[in-house]
Protein backbone atom coordinates (compact mmCIF):
# COMPACT_ATOMS: atom_id res chain seq x y z
CA UNK A 1 0.00 0.00 0.00
CA UNK A 2 2.88 2.37 0.72
CA UNK A 3 4.36 1.60 -2.71
CA UNK A 4 0.97 2.30 -4.29
CA UNK A 5 0.78 5.58 -2.35
CA UNK A 6 4.20 6.55 -3.71
CA UNK A 7 5.89 7.06 -0.35
CA UNK A 8 5.53 6.33 3.34
CA UNK A 9 6.62 3.99 6.07
CA UNK A 10 5.56 0.39 6.63
CA UNK A 11 5.85 -0.47 10.31
CA UNK A 12 5.67 -4.24 10.82
CA UNK A 13 4.92 -5.46 14.35
CA UNK A 14 5.94 -9.12 13.93
CA UNK A 15 9.16 -10.36 15.49
CA UNK A 16 12.16 -11.34 13.33
CA UNK A 17 11.16 -15.02 13.20
CA UNK A 18 7.81 -14.26 11.54
CA UNK A 19 8.63 -11.07 9.65
CA UNK A 20 7.28 -10.74 6.14
CA UNK A 21 9.64 -7.84 5.41
CA UNK A 22 12.98 -9.48 6.27
CA UNK A 23 13.98 -9.75 2.58
CA UNK A 24 11.85 -6.91 1.18
CA UNK A 25 14.28 -4.00 1.49
CA UNK A 26 16.51 -2.90 -1.36
CA UNK A 27 18.79 -1.24 1.21
CA UNK A 28 19.24 -2.24 4.85
CA UNK A 29 20.02 0.60 7.27
CA UNK A 30 20.45 -1.53 10.40
CA UNK A 31 18.93 -1.28 13.90
CA UNK A 32 18.22 1.97 15.69
CA UNK A 33 18.38 2.82 19.39
CA UNK A 34 14.62 2.28 19.83
CA UNK A 35 14.84 -1.42 18.88
CA UNK A 36 13.73 -1.21 15.23
CA UNK A 37 15.52 -2.61 12.17
CA UNK A 38 15.25 -0.16 9.28
CA UNK A 39 15.48 -0.53 5.54
CA UNK A 40 14.22 1.12 2.42
CA UNK A 41 12.50 -0.01 -0.74
CA UNK A 42 12.70 2.95 -3.09
CA UNK A 43 10.78 5.82 -1.46
CA UNK A 44 9.22 3.50 1.15
CA UNK A 45 10.80 3.01 4.58
CA UNK A 46 10.49 -0.51 6.05
CA UNK A 47 10.64 -0.74 9.83
CA UNK A 48 10.41 -3.94 11.87
CA UNK A 49 11.41 -5.05 15.40
CA UNK A 50 15.12 -5.82 15.62
CA UNK A 51 14.71 -8.24 18.53
CA UNK A 52 12.26 -10.95 19.61
CA UNK A 53 8.63 -10.02 20.26
CA UNK A 54 6.70 -12.62 22.28
CA UNK A 55 3.49 -10.65 22.87
CA UNK A 56 2.03 -7.52 21.25
CA UNK A 57 2.89 -5.43 24.32
CA UNK A 58 6.61 -6.05 23.60
CA UNK A 59 6.51 -4.31 20.20
CA UNK A 60 8.79 -1.26 20.57
CA UNK A 61 7.19 2.17 20.58
CA UNK A 62 7.66 3.66 17.10
CA UNK A 63 9.26 6.98 16.35
CA UNK A 64 7.49 9.42 14.05
CA UNK A 65 7.81 8.29 10.42
CA UNK A 66 7.16 9.51 6.94
CA UNK A 67 3.50 10.02 6.20
CA UNK A 68 1.57 7.92 5.54
CA UNK A 69 2.54 5.31 8.11
CA UNK A 70 1.07 1.88 7.43
CA UNK A 71 1.14 -0.37 10.48
CA UNK A 72 1.15 -4.12 9.84
CA UNK A 73 -0.23 -5.28 13.20
CA UNK A 74 0.73 -8.93 12.46
CA UNK A 75 -1.18 -10.23 15.49
CA UNK A 76 -4.72 -11.49 16.03
CA UNK A 77 -6.85 -8.41 16.85
CA UNK A 78 -8.38 -10.07 19.91
CA UNK A 79 -4.92 -10.78 21.33
CA UNK A 80 -3.86 -7.17 20.78
CA UNK A 81 -7.08 -5.68 22.18
CA UNK A 82 -6.84 -7.85 25.31
CA UNK A 83 -3.48 -6.30 26.15
CA UNK A 84 -2.03 -2.89 26.79
CA UNK A 85 0.46 -0.65 25.03
CA UNK A 86 0.54 1.54 21.97
CA UNK A 87 -0.56 -1.21 19.56
CA UNK A 88 -3.70 -1.97 21.61
CA UNK A 89 -4.47 1.76 21.75
CA UNK A 90 -4.03 2.00 17.99
CA UNK A 91 -6.62 -0.74 17.37
CA UNK A 92 -9.07 0.89 19.77
CA UNK A 93 -9.15 4.09 17.69
CA UNK A 94 -11.44 4.72 14.74
CA UNK A 95 -10.00 3.74 11.33
CA UNK A 96 -8.72 3.71 8.74
CA UNK A 97 -8.11 0.00 9.08
CA UNK A 98 -7.61 -2.84 6.58
CA UNK A 99 -8.20 -6.46 7.59
CA UNK A 100 -6.45 -9.01 5.34
CA UNK A 101 -8.00 -12.48 5.07
CA UNK A 102 -7.74 -15.46 2.73
CA UNK A 103 -10.81 -16.11 0.57
CA UNK A 104 -11.64 -19.37 2.34
CA UNK A 105 -14.53 -20.37 4.58
CA UNK A 106 -12.25 -20.56 7.69
CA UNK A 107 -10.74 -17.20 6.68
CA UNK A 108 -14.19 -15.64 6.52
CA UNK A 109 -15.07 -17.07 9.95
CA UNK A 110 -11.99 -15.32 11.33
CA UNK A 111 -12.99 -12.18 9.43
CA UNK A 112 -16.40 -12.15 11.07
CA UNK A 113 -14.84 -12.33 14.52
CA UNK A 114 -12.29 -9.63 13.64
CA UNK A 115 -14.98 -7.33 12.25
CA UNK A 116 -16.98 -7.68 15.48
CA UNK A 117 -13.89 -6.74 17.49
CA UNK A 118 -12.99 -3.84 15.18
CA UNK A 119 -16.43 -2.57 14.16
CA UNK A 120 -15.70 0.86 15.69
CA UNK A 121 -13.03 1.39 12.98
CA UNK A 122 -15.25 0.60 9.94
CA UNK A 123 -12.60 -1.71 8.45
CA UNK A 124 -11.92 -2.30 4.79
CA UNK A 125 -11.31 -5.94 3.85
CA UNK A 126 -8.53 -7.24 1.58
CA UNK A 127 -9.83 -10.62 0.41
CA UNK A 128 -6.89 -12.65 -0.92
CA UNK A 129 -7.65 -15.48 -3.31
CA UNK A 130 -8.24 -16.72 -6.83
CA UNK A 131 -10.12 -14.71 -9.45
CA UNK A 132 -13.04 -17.17 -9.30
CA UNK A 133 -14.17 -18.06 -5.78
CA UNK A 134 -15.84 -21.29 -4.69
CA UNK A 135 -19.61 -21.08 -4.11
CA UNK A 136 -19.16 -21.90 -0.42
CA UNK A 137 -16.74 -18.96 -0.08
CA UNK A 138 -19.17 -16.61 -1.82
CA UNK A 139 -22.00 -17.78 0.45
CA UNK A 140 -19.84 -17.24 3.56
CA UNK A 141 -18.80 -13.79 2.29
CA UNK A 142 -22.43 -12.84 1.65
CA UNK A 143 -23.35 -13.93 5.19
CA UNK A 144 -20.54 -11.85 6.73
CA UNK A 145 -21.18 -8.73 4.66
CA UNK A 146 -24.95 -8.88 5.18
CA UNK A 147 -24.73 -9.67 8.90
CA UNK A 148 -22.24 -6.90 9.58
CA UNK A 149 -23.57 -4.35 7.06
CA UNK A 150 -20.28 -4.34 5.19
CA UNK A 151 -20.82 -2.70 1.81
CA UNK A 152 -19.29 -4.20 -1.35
CA UNK A 153 -17.00 -1.19 -1.85
CA UNK A 154 -15.28 -2.04 1.45
CA UNK A 155 -14.30 -5.54 0.23
CA UNK A 156 -11.37 -5.43 -2.20
CA UNK A 157 -10.32 -8.64 -3.96
CA UNK A 158 -6.56 -9.19 -4.02
CA UNK A 159 -5.55 -11.87 -6.49
CA UNK A 160 -3.36 -14.68 -5.19
CA UNK A 161 0.22 -14.44 -6.44
CA UNK A 162 1.94 -17.84 -6.57
CA UNK A 163 5.45 -16.34 -6.68
CA UNK A 164 4.89 -14.21 -3.57
CA UNK A 165 3.20 -17.14 -1.83
CA UNK A 166 6.26 -19.29 -2.51
CA UNK A 167 9.11 -16.81 -2.06
CA UNK A 168 7.59 -14.08 0.09
CA UNK A 169 8.11 -10.38 -0.45
CA UNK A 170 11.67 -9.72 -1.62
CA UNK A 171 13.49 -6.88 -3.36
CA UNK A 172 11.98 -7.62 -6.78
CA UNK A 173 9.21 -5.29 -8.02
CA UNK A 174 5.72 -5.83 -6.70
CA UNK A 175 3.44 -7.21 -9.43
CA UNK A 176 1.29 -4.49 -11.06
CA UNK A 177 -1.99 -6.27 -10.26
CA UNK A 178 -1.11 -6.20 -6.55
CA UNK A 179 -0.26 -2.50 -6.76
CA UNK A 180 -3.63 -1.95 -8.42
CA UNK A 181 -5.37 -3.82 -5.57
CA UNK A 182 -3.34 -1.80 -3.03
CA UNK A 183 -4.47 1.42 -4.69
CA UNK A 184 -8.09 0.23 -4.48
CA UNK A 185 -7.59 -0.54 -0.79
CA UNK A 186 -6.22 2.96 -0.21
CA UNK A 187 -9.20 4.48 -2.00
CA UNK A 188 -11.64 2.38 0.04
CA UNK A 189 -9.91 2.97 3.38
CA UNK A 190 -9.10 6.64 2.74
CA UNK A 191 -11.91 8.07 0.62
CA UNK A 192 -10.99 11.34 -1.01
CA UNK A 193 -7.23 10.77 -0.93
CA UNK A 194 -5.31 12.21 -3.84
CA UNK A 195 -3.23 9.98 -6.09
CA UNK A 196 0.49 10.85 -6.15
Amino acid sequence: MATAAGTGTVLECAGPATSGLAAAATAELGPDAAGWARGTRGPVALVRPAGPVRVPGEVPVPAQGQAPVIVDVAWDPGTVLAGTGWLAELLRRPGPLVVVVPATVPGLRRLELSLHQLRHALPTVALVGARHRDRAVNAALDAVTTGLHLTADRVVPVLWDARLATRGLDSTPIPPRLLHAADRLLQAALPGRTTP
